[in-house]
């Protein structure tokens, strides 16, 4: 039982403490201003207490006692001397009305009171009181000349009888009781003037034991500790004497004197358990015992006023009581740093989720808990406070969350705080799966590396409702683990999870899919008169269609035998299509050849003698053949993007609905560019004939194995000549002749590129013959011919105009018609002064 005890005789009371920052506990001021000082304090709880003192009535504090509101004031003559509260809410205060003893009494946390006399007007003032439960209790009374000096009630206050019916105590006449204890409801001390203590053992129906401690000794405050141990604590009267403090071991039938070390009056107790304890005194003192009562040491307070009453409701929760008289009241705090015992777990991986559980003491309502770290960051987390004695933090670690020791703070609304650490341990980090898929049946090695592989890692290998995959793996150092795994036929295909997990729970994961082999059903092109076959003739270029099941993006094909059969650019179609770009050689050897198609995770298939290489029949021949733009030299060198002409002769025909033009380049990377749609015939575009016209401007050229689309004078570089080739080809003959060895453009700089500027056209939208547009440009420092190519939106020269230029302004005209004399599609067209400077002209198609 802990209670605060006081001295009501005037006591100049004065308290000044100072708290240590890094200190474990200490002492902090919650309350100090100018007023009456408070006599005896009493804590229900961490956050709810009340306090008494002379004049000022009662006051009451609902957060741990840095604030403080008055409940009432009693009138003049009333004085509040002792508190004593049941439970949360039932409570008494007790002192005098009139010299008369008096209570008030609350069952409702302090919001109303009843009151009335102990005994009127036999007792002049209760100095303390007890009780064992909401109806008994005990009050300990001042008394000048009768020897009655405590008094009981069993009804809750409504009647009080003093004790022994008549019995009195052996004090004899003219002492005070200043102090009360009971351990239970029978057993009891009372203690006062004098040195004197007695105790009851049937609930102060009859008193014994007295117990002389010393004349000319006063005890203020007594505390029964448990049947065995009591300790009482007050005065020896004279300056400069210790404070006196007395202790019973042997059922507080004897008691001997220990050593406070204080030379001040001990006015107030408190036990909050059987091994700690403190007692507050005159002039700041604060003394604490950690053994019982044995020893005592003092607290550093730096002091100036005096302390009159102490109540702990634990080891880590105390206030004191006290002030200066009529100047002063105050309220200090004894605030522990909360100790931790346990952080479990103590540390967690990256990408853990789960719960922090921290155990140790004082974790007070209110708490503040955080997780932190300088810098860091990925920490997810909410905590909660259990109870005194645990707190559980919520947390989420990102698969990124910054490893190393995290701070875990808790700060008590009372200023208390401590910190632990939490560690964030590296996960393991998978950055690589090598393969990162196989198909169905496989067999072979799969390796995963990454980091923080740790020497307890394993492997797992799921998918939701998976089977068919099985392994085994070996961990190979902190970076690399090898799985020897084997798909079976029947494995379930999708993407499976292999996740690493540490023997600290770090766990990462990553891919791998598992794919159906692909099938092979059919390879075919088609044939501009027959439709789908499965052949092609020696020398062609050309783009087949191979179908199946299963295929995946980034799938190859590839023949066997190889020789005279390359494969270029292939385009995924589908799951179930691929177009693909070959080129068979003109020597190519001819016959059925098998066709393989490998998926990127290596699945295939094979289907045996499915494309035929034909041999060339006679098809078209170059009868001549010329590059526009061109230097004529032991190499071509082209100022401007080339015009080719050829002149074509096929005397089985030459069908311009099926005749393809194509310029090839390779050496080493082989390029090729087709111009369907520009081709041209005379006498016209429509009629098969036996001789022709073929006209296409290289202005773009195709990668063979990429099919990506490119500039061709980012190809043809002076310092990356290469060889050039034209085909034709009608219906299903080719016809190859080497144009020239080396080929390239002149390298432009961007001087010669804004020598010819300002090219504008005259309002003109729909030019003819009869109604040409003009075209004006202005020469800066040109003179002579220029070239003049009209291309077309779509690529390709439309039309060719040759000027002779001055210096200054120029004009030519143009009739809007392309080589043919043919009106040309609306557009937006090109004019190319060679390499010397660009502009463009609207054509729009005729009104109406």
């Amino acid at each position: 039982m802990t209670r605060a005890k006081h001295l009501a005789a005037a006591l100049a009371i004065s308290l000044l403490l100072v708290s240590p920052a890094l200190a474990a506990a200490r002492w902090v001021t919650l309350l100090d201003v100018s007023d009456q000082p408070l006599l005896a304090v009493h804590f229900a709880s961490q956050t709810t207490g009340f306090a008494v003192g002379e004049d000022r009535g009662i006051l009451k504090s609902t957060d741990g006692g840095k604030n403080w509101t008055a409940l009432f004031t009693p009138d003049a003559n009333q004085n509040c001397n002792t508190v004593f509260f049941v439970d949360s809410n039932t409570g008494y205060v007790m002192g005098d009305r009139g010299s008369f003893g008096y209570y008030w009494k609350t069952t409702d946390a302090g919001s109303n009171w009843s009151e009335g006399y102990v005994d009127n007007p036999s007792c002049v003032a209760v100095m303390d009181c007890c009780f064992a439960n909401a109806n008994t209790g005990w009050a300990a009374v001042n008394w000048f000349t009768n020897p009655l000096n405590v008094y009981r009630t069993t009804d809750g206050g409504a009647s009080w009888q003093a004790s022994g019916n008549g019995i009195t105590c052996t004090f004899g006449a003219a002492e005070h009781c200043y102090s009360i204890d009971f351990l239970d409801a029978n057993n009891g001390c009372v203690a006062g003037v004098d040195g004197l203590i007695n105790t009851t053992s049937n609930g102060a129906t009859s008193w014994s034991g007295d117990q002389t401690i010393g004349t000319g000794k006063a005890l203020y405050a007594i505390e029964i500790i448990n049947a065995s141990t009591a300790i009482a604590v007050g005065n020896q009267i004279g300056f400069g004497l210790d404070g006196e403090i007395q202790k019973s071991t042997n059922g507080w039938t004897t008691w001997s004197r220990k050593t406070s070390g204080s030379t001040n009056d001990l006015l107030g107790v408190s036990f909050p358990d059987e091994t700690n304890g403190w007692a507050v005194g005159q002039n700041g003192a604060i003394i604490n015992t950690t053994d019982t009562g044995e020893s005592w040491s003092a607290e550093t307070s730096g002091t100036t006023y005096d302390l009159n009453g102490v109540h702990f409701i634990d080891r880590y929760n105390g206030w004191a009581v006290g002030g200066n008289v009529f100047t002063h009241r105050f309220v200090a705090k004894y605030v522990v740093d909360p100790p931790i015992t346990a952080v479990n777990p103590a540390s967690a991986p990256q990408g853990w989720t789960g719960s922090i559980t921290i155990s140790g003491a004082n974790f007070q309502s209110g708490t503040a808990i955080t997780l932190t770290k300088a810098g860091g960051s990925g920490v997810n987390y909410s905590a909660t406070r259990d109870n005194d004695g645990q707190i559980t933090i919520n947390a989420y670690l990102d698969r990124t969350a910054t490893s190393g020791d995290w701070t875990i703070t808790i700060t008590n609304p009372d200023t208390g705080v401590t910190t632990e650490a939490f560690t964030v341990l590296p996960a393991p980090t998978i950055n690589n799966v090598t393969p990162s898929a196989r198909y169905q049946g496989w067999t072979g090695l799969i390796t995963l590396e990454g980091g923080n592989f740790n020497a307890d890692a394993t492997v797992e290998v799921t998918k939701t409702g998976g089977s068919g995959f099985s392994y085994t793996f070996v961990r190979n150092n902190a970076t690399t683990i090898t799985l020897t795994a084997t798909l079976s036929a029947s494995c379930s295909t999708g993407n499976w999870t292999i996740g690493v997990r540490n023997g600290d729970g770090g766990y990462h994961s990553a891919v791998f899919t598992v794919s159906p082999p692909p099938t092979l059903n059919s390879v075919y092109r088609v044939h501009p008169i027959l439709g789908n076959v499965n052949w092609d003739r020696q020398g062609a270029l050309r783009t087949i269609i191979v179908t199946g099941s299963d295929f995946q993006s980034g799938a190859t094909v590839s023949f066997s035998p190889t020789s005279g059969v390359s494969v270029g650019a292939i385009t995924f179609v589908d799951s179930s299509s691929l177009e693909v770009l070959i080129d068979i050689s003109p020597s190519a050897a001819t016959g059925w050849r098998d066709v393989m198609l490998v998926n990127p995770d290596t699945g295939f298939d094979i289907a045996s003698s499915t494309f035929e290489v034909r041999p060339d029949s006679l098809g078209p021949t170059f009868l001549t053949y010329e590059a526009s733009n061109a230097v004529d030299s032991a190499s071509k060198m082209f100022t401007a993007y080339p015009q080719f002409t050829a002149q074509i002769e096929d005397f089985t025909g030459l069908d311009p609905r099926t005749v393809s033009y194509t310029i090839k380049i390779s050496d080493p990377v082989e390029y090729y560019w087709q111009f369907n749609g520009t081709t041209a015939f005379t006498p016209d575009q429509t009629t098969p004939t036996t001789k022709g016209t073929a006209v296409g401007t290289l202005r773009w050229l195709k990668n063979f194995m990429t099919g990506d689309t490119v500039d061709a004078r980012t190809v043809l570089t002076q310092s990356a000549a290469k060889k050039l080739y034209l085909y034709a080809e009608d219906n299903e003959s080719n016809s190859t002749t080497r144009l020239y060895d080396v080929v390239y453009f002149e390298p432009v700089t961007p001087a010669d590129q804004n020598r010819i500027t300002n090219v504008v056209t005259s309002p003109n939208y729909n030019p003819t013959p009869s109604n040409p547009v003009t075209i004006q440009f202005e020469s800066k420092d040109y003179t002579g011919p220029a070239d003049i190519y009209i291309i077309s939106p779509v690529g390709g020269v439309a039309a060719k105009l040759t000027a002779n230029v001055v210096p200054g302004t120029n004009q030519v005209t143009y009739s809007g018609t392309d080589h043919w004399g043919q009106a040309l599609p609306p557009g937006i067209y090109v004019v190319n002064f060679a390499n010397l400077g660009r502009g463009k002209i609207i054509i729009a198609p005729p009104k109406k």
